[in-house]
Formats: structure tokens, C-alpha cells, sequence
């Protein structure tokens, strides 16, 4: 059992399953594991050859509606929903999974002159990645939370309500199909000298790192997106004032990608004099290959 539905640019929804008075999916297209680009060099003294590169190409999602009822009715109103060179989101559903992905009508069409009139929407998706709906949040900070509901206070025994771990290092878990970037963001906590100087984040397995040196006034947030040809550093400010701190990366600084598994992280700020005064919270959705 699955649903699937297509929201377009101005939040309109058409829903693909569950309206068989209206329309049935004959059959959609791309949602399998698309086929890799596999670049060999041949090689006259060598059987095969040698191994260049591999990519996924764009993925193309075929839609095809039975149309029912007032056909007529129900095509223009679809065709005036998903206009050719605009952007759509393709979601569905299933019992294993939730996902989504993003892309370009490229075209509507519908044969007028034949009994049962099928209508075929086709999309072309850049990325080729299904992208889950639930958001996977990890902290790598070392203030470990303590405190949780429902509790009691004795006078005579307190609760902590964190509690500090030196030289901590967190497990980052990727369950997508895909190696991926995240957005990392690193909020600087109120301290004593109202700012966090500079922060490093070192992946554990690998030895790579990213520093940002940067001053980081107390409350203000930097979000790293590490997502390939996305890549960006930015400061929001408690006023609101946003800055692009790109330029205070350090030469040789790495934008994480998760591996798929675990992936493991430390860090330090202020030089390490500063561990406590951040919380730091690694951001992903999984991404899927197919359906």
C-alpha cells in the first residue's frame, strides 16, 4: 500500500491516490535505483579497462492518471496546476518509508481524441536522491542532558540537570543509502566573557577537520552546510543581523560528508578552554537511491 501526492510552487496539492473519482495512477516511473554513468578508459595492452569515475544521472518521474469523472474538467484543472518549466515536489509513502524530492515539470500531456484519456505528467529531478521527511537531529556537545519528566526534587538530594564530559566523542549515524552532507549548527552559550573564540570539529575516523575562526558572540547560531553545491558558513546574530563568515574557514578545513553508518565526532572551542560554553548539533535527512 502507498500514497503519493505532487504539491506545486504556490502549496497546491494534488493527491494521486485515494481520488479514483477523479483520476487513477495508471503507472509512475522512476522510482527505482537509477542506472550510474560508469566512465572507463580502454586500455590497448590491458583486458577491460580503467576505472575513471561514476555519477547518477538527473532522475525522470513518470506520472500516468487514468482520468475519471468530468475528464475534461479534471485535465485542465491539472494542467493549469503543473505548468511546464515549474517547480513540484514528488512525495510518497509507503509502509518502510516517507520521502520526497524536488523537481521540474517537464511536461503535461494528455491525447484529447481517445476513450479513457491517461495523462502523463513527466518531472525532471535534478538531484537524484529521495530525501526523508523526518529530520534527524544529533548533539555532539559534551553537556550531557540529565533532566527528563516526570521527577521529584528532594531538598536533601539534588538533581543535576546536565553534566559535563570531557573530551567526548558522539556517533553520528547516517542511515541513508548514500554518503551526504548535513548542516552542522554551533550555538555559543552564555559565559563569562560573552563570546566563543573559534571553534574546531574533528571527525574522529578520519582525522579531517573543520575550524572556523571565528568570535562567536554568546546566543548567536552559525550554521555550516556541508551538502555538496550548497556550501555555506553563516552567523545570525540574537538581533537578527545575519553575516556570511565563509572567508573565516581555515585553509585545509574539510565540509564533512557522512559516511553511511556511524560516523564519529569531537571538537573543541576556545582552544579547548571553551568546550562548555557551545552546543553543537549535527542536521540530516536521509536520502534514499529508490523506492
Amino acid at each position: 500500500m502507498y500514497t503519493a501526492y505532487l504539491e506545486n510552487s504556490s502549496g497546491e496539492i494534488l493527491y494521486l491516490t485515494q481520488s479514483e473519482q477523479e483520476w487513477q495512477v495508471f503507472n509512475i516511473e522512476g522510482l527505482d535505483s537509477p542506472t550510474a554513468t560508469v566512465n572507463v578508459t580502454d586500455i590497448a595492452t590491458l583486458d577491460g579497462g580503467k576505472f575513471n569515475s561514476a555519477r547518477l544521472p538527473k532522475r525522470n518521474i513518470v506520472i500516468m492518471l487514468r482520468l475519471n469523472g468530468n475528464v475534461e474538467e479534471n485535465r485542465l484543472m491539472i494542467y493549469g496546476m503543473f505548468r511546464t518549466k515549474e517547480p513540484v515536489t514528488f512525495y510518497y509513502a509507503n509502509d518502510s518509508l516517507s520521502v520526497k524530492i524536488d523537481g521540474i515539470i517537464e511536461a503535461t500531456s494528455c491525447p484529447i481524441f481517445t476513450n479513457n484519456e491517461v495523462m502523463q505528467i513527466s518531472i525532471i529531478c535534478p538531484d537524484p536522491y529521495f530525501r526523508a521527511l523526518a529530520i534527524t537531529e544529533t548533539s555532539i556537545s559534551n553537556r550531557r542532558p540529565l533532566f527528563e519528566f516526570p521527577f521529584a526534587i528532594n531538598v536533601n538530594d539534588p538533581i543535576p540537570f546536565s553534566e559535563y564530559v570531557e573530551n567526548r566523542i558522539t556517533s553520528v549515524i547516517n542511515d541513508s543509502q548514500t554518503e551526504q552532507g548535513c548542516i552542522i549548527q554551533i550555538k555559543a552559550l552564555p559565559n563569562d566573557l560573552g563570546w566563543v573564540s573559534g571553534v574546531t570539529i574533528t571527525n574522529a575516523d578520519t582525522g579531517d577537520a573543520l575550524i572556523i575562526n571565528q568570535q562567536i558572540p554568546e546566543n548567536a547560531v552559525v550554521t555550516v552546510n556541508t551538502v555538496k553545491g550548497q556550501k555555506s558558513v553563516i552567523m545570525k546574530r540574537i538581533d537578527g543581523t545575519v553575516l556570511n563568515i565563509f572567508n573565516t574557514v581555515q585553509l585545509g578545513s574539510v565540509f564533512f560528508q557522512l559516511a553511511v553508518g556511524v560516523n564519529r565526532f569531537s571538537y573543541t572551542a576556545g582552544g579547548g578552554d571553551q568546550d562548555a560554553d557551545v552546543d553543537i548539533v549535527f542536521i540530516q535527512q536521509n536520502k534514499y537511491r529508490g523506492v
